[in-house]
């Protein structure tokens, strides 16, 4: 950002989402619900409070997708990569920590069978404007 605004762009499927901001952090994540990842293969991506929300959901497979496009935009904006820890990065639908840095999130609309969410370094600007 210190040349340039920062950007995430993220794709699945028939969408491709762009998120772009001049003065702070961000990330965007887009998965398909039909594309199954088994959650089983991914144990170490969530706390164990994440994992009694998937399992106690009435769609598993859908909440799954939903923690991780959420953590996914903020490993995304932080910049580091998939490298990072995801089961350290705790919270739920009302925003994330990494390394006890708050992250703001937005679930983004973009059709019935697609999850979405964005995430921003602390408070989200206003308006804020997506592009899918």
């Amino acid at each position: 950002m210190k040349d340039g605004p920062a950007f995430n762009i993220s794709h699945s499927g028939l969408y491709v989402v762009c998120a772009l901001d001049a003065t702070r952090a961000l990330g965007v994540d887009i998965e398909h619900v039909g594309s199954r990842v088994a959650p089983e293969e991914l144990t170490g991506t969530m706390s164990a409070m994440q994992w009694q929300d998937i399992e106690r959901s009435a769609d598993p497979h859908r909440r799954f997708l939903e923690y991780w496009t959420m953590k996914e935009s903020v490993v995304k904006g932080h910049g580091d990569g998939l490298g990072l820890p995801l089961e350290e990065i705790l919270g739920d639908d009302r925003g994330l920590v990494l390394h006890g840095e708050a992250w703001s999130l937005r679930r983004i609309e973009i059709a019935p069978d697609y999850v979405c969410h964005a995430a921003a370094r602390g408070a989200w600007p206003t308006p804020l404007v997506i592009a899918a």
